[in-house]
């Protein structure tokens, strides 16, 4: 299992495009139709959807695999609801929560099918009866994404200026991601890289890994806006709900 190491770089890179325009209203109905307002984040990164729900009322335990962008959040979005730490999805910690989150692609990360029925295993054992579990994979059956492609994203302020070039190696059940990050600041060029296979899990796969460990899928989406799940989705967005 990887993580991304260069949370720096991910801030500038990842928080654009009116990400919480788009997924917040979707959480927020969760969150109102789960059982308590206590929330557990995992793969939180940056911590933008932890600190979305609890500027809105929620109690939120936010947890990512890396260290540096655990501290990397603690700094950028306190907030007296949220309580930030280092830990592995697999194995969340605390509850009983009311809902329970992992989004943007995150459990794509996971090294296969055991680390898969442990996370979904982990997260049913700290929900409270009635828990909500919301999961965003990318759907690499869409033929779109079982292209070898490249992606650049690029920011620019005073200071610096920083271009991530995105290659995607799609295999027969991986994605080979690597992300060569250029960085321009104080006259100098500096190159940082990381690596990351991601799995592509199927709804079909999810939907029986959560059932085997007691939640029962309610609703399957191919987008934050409702779109139906369909094979051209770009999105898998399951929502679960814990059965006893």
């Amino acid at each position: 299992m990887s993580s991304f190491h260069a949370p720096e770089y991910y801030e500038l890179l990842g928080n654009r495009g009116g990400r919480l325009d788009r997924e917040g209203p979707f959480l927020l109905g969760a969150l109102a139709s789960a059982p308590s307002n206590r929330v557990l984040d995992l793969a939180s990164g940056l911590g933008l959807h932890a600190h979305y729900l609890a500027e809105r009322g929620a109690e939120v335990s936010a947890y990512d695999l890396s260290e540096g962008m655990t501290e990397h959040a603690r700094k950028q979005r306190p907030h007296p609801k949220i309580r930030y730490a280092a830990g592995d999805m697999r194995y969340p910690q605390g509850g009983p929560y009311g809902l329970a989150l992992c989004v943007g692609n995150s459990l794509c990360l996971l090294d296969g099918r055991d680390s898969l029925d442990l996370f979904f295993q982990g997260v049913a054992g700290v929900l409270q009866p009635g828990g909500i579990l919301i999961t965003q994979t990318l759907n690499y059956d869409k033929p779109a994404l079982k292209k070898p492609r490249i992606r650049v994203e690029q920011e620019q302020n005073d200071r610096q200026h920083l271009v991530a070039v995105k290659s995607f190696q799609p295999a027969d059940t991986q994605t080979r991601l690597t992300i060569d990050y250029f960085e321009a600041v104080s006259g100098s060029v500096r190159k940082t890289s990381e690596e990351s296979l991601l799995q592509h899990w199927t709804a079909e796969l999810l939907t029986e890994c959560a059932a085997k460990a007691g939640m029962k899928m309610e609703s399957g989406r191919g987008s934050y806006d409702g779109a139906p799940l369909t094979p051209d989705s770009t999105d898998i967005i399951l929502l679960y709900r814990k059965t006893d």
